[in-house]
């Protein structure tokens, strides 16, 4: 591929359509998943004029017997059918910041021995995960980390500190054929020292739950015995984790979309004896893969989005207001966005009204794959009536859009009539938010990363920063 942009998209104050592209860097790989830097450990007070955002790249290098076949096909010619020989993933980590000017500035850039298909922050924390094309797991923290300074006259060298990326730990959770889809933080538990969580999806179609030993993530545990708490018939491409309801969503390849309970109290009490995994419930509905899952954070009804191949974002509501239920959901709305619908993310973390007594809205971001990125407006209109409407788009990639994130809003300002609009940013192959993932080859060897391993930390690492 011929270079990756990084667009910065800027809407007016009052929302607009018109989003525009301010400025953008090219990566040099493809990127596949991006987060900002939790706002409440972002270093607003060191540095009030940056916002810092992680990048993680996917990229697939051809071997030679690939490029002989396609040089075949393009030719017309037929090639003896020989097993495919295994194809190489490789990534990178990018951590950018951007200035008060709406420039983008490369702050480091580390390599990955593969490649990286999911990325998250551990809410609220400066620590996040990278999911990888080798069935590892590691674990990075954003943070001060110390910088070589050369003063002339004498070339002394001295230590500075900058805000960097560091590598605390690499797990082999899988085997290293298995290529970890996608991943989610789970809260389960109102104990600050509770270790981390998550639940992870694979090539392979199954859902894993992972418990770290404690913060430090000196190890890890596989619950349920170390077998999958859920399975698709294909790949398992997302899940999400409803903490009203507990309950776990799984989205697979099979076009199937599976929740099932999640009794936290096993969670909770290392020696219960009680089983994790409580009612289970499979969602038919969707003409092709399901992508993307999110719960709406409305208290009134238990609703979720999902996001499809076949380009449609779904509305769903469970008709029961308390637990997991087993009934089906009613799909209340959906909304055809021309594009496979493969990420969903808020631009709020709560519900909108249009003024005094108004009418519900959430802002949704959606990554749309060859159509670029869109702002979904989900309102409940009256009467019951739920409607989607599309507030915005941008499109100035030449691939696929397979990610996009959003500058959160700062703490206390308040979305009302005139909502000063969070700075939507998104990440692509020319000009946004693109990476393209070919799915088909086999991976690569696993090799630790070139970067700081946890030994030069010097003492624990603390869940506060």
């Amino acid at each position: 591929m011929d270079g990756q942009h990084i667009p910065l998209g800027i809407s007016q104050q009052k929302f607009s359509k018109n989003i525009q592209a301010v400025t953008s860097r090219t990566l040099d790989l493809p990127p596949s998943c991006i987060e900002f830097v939790p706002r409440e450990k972002a270093p607003v007070e060191l540095d009030p004029s940056s916002h810092y955002f992680v990048i993680g790249t996917y990229n697939l290098e051809k071997n030679d017997q690939t490029a002989a076949r396609t040089a075949a096909e393009s030719e017309g010619n037929d090639m003896i059918a020989v097993p495919p020989a295994p194809q190489e993933r490789n990534g990178t980590l990018n951590l950018f910041s951007i200035r008060a000017d709406k420039s983008l500035i490369l702050v480091e850039r580390l390599s990955y021995p593969s490649a990286i298909l999911d990325l998250h922050f551990i809410p609220g924390e400066p620590i996040f995960a990278v999911a990888s094309s080798t069935g590892a797991i590691s674990i990075y923290t954003f943070s001060l980390v110390p910088q070589t300074v050369e003063i002339k006259p004498g070339n002394i060298g001295l230590k500075a500190w900058e805000w960097g990326i560091r590598h605390i730990k690499m797990h082999q959770v899988f085997a290293t054929n298995v290529l970890v889809l996608s991943f989610i933080w789970l809260s389960y538990s109102t104990t600050a020292d509770a270790p981390p969580l998550l639940a992870a999806t694979t090539s392979a179609g199954e859902i894993y739950m992972i418990s770290f030993s404690d913060w430090d993530f000196t190890g890890f545990q596989i619950l349920n015995d170390e077998l999958p708490i859920n399975t698709h018939d294909a790949e398992a491409w997302c899940c999400a984790f409803c903490p009203s309801t507990h309950c776990l969503y799984s989205g697979g390849d099979d076009s199937w979309l599976r929740v099932i309970d999640l009794n936290l109290a096993a969670l909770q009490e290392p020696e219960s004896t009680d089983d994790l995994i409580g009612q289970a419930n499979t969602i038919r509905g969707h003409d092709a893969g399901v992508t993307a899952i999110l719960p709406l954070p409305y208290r009134q009804q238990r609703m979720f989005l999902t996001g499809s191949y076949d380009d449609h974002i779904r509305l769903y509501s469970w008709q029961n207001s308390s637990g997991c239920p087993l009934p089906k959901p009613r799909e209340m709305t959906k909304l055809n966005l021309g594009g496979g619908v493969w990420k969903l993310k808020f631009l709020e973390d709560r519900p909108m009204r249009d003024g005094p007594g108004g009418h519900v809205k959430f802002r949704v971001l959606a990554s749309c794959m060859h159509i670029g990125a869109k702002i979904v407006e989900v309102s409940l209109v009256g009467g019951g009536e739920w409607r989607m409407d599309v507030a915005a788009e941008v499109n100035v990639h030449e691939s696929m859009c397979y990610g996009c994130d959003v500058l959160p809003l700062r703490s206390g300002v308040k979305a009302g009539d005139e909502v000063v609009e969070p700075e939507a940013k998104s990440q692509g192959k020319e000009g946004a938010m693109t990476v393209e993932v070919d799915g088909e080859e086999k991976r690569n060897s696993l090799k630790p990363p070139s970067s700081p391993g946890p030994g030069s930390w010097g003492g624990k690492l603390s869940p506060k920063f």
